[in-house]
């Protein structure tokens, strides 16, 4: 298994990196076509992280 950075992704199959579109409707068990050699790729798992900058007070106004 590899994981991989969406929307990026390296074809498991020919190794050619591609950008995918609609990579946000993935889930376990989802198929998709390399866009270089138009092999089948299989999804067998998605990790989705949210990443923020929290703070316990506002940004303050710039002058």
């Amino acid at each position: 298994m590899s994981w991989q950075d969406f929307p990026m992704i390296v074809c498991p199959h020919c190794l050619k990196e591609f950008q995918m579109d609609d990579y946000y409707d993935l889930s376990a068990g989802s198929t998709f076509y390399c866009g270089a050699c138009d092999k089948e790729i299989h999804v067998w798992a998605v990790d989705t992280t949210l990443s923020g900058d929290i703070q316990a007070e506002a940004e303050p106004e710039p002058a």
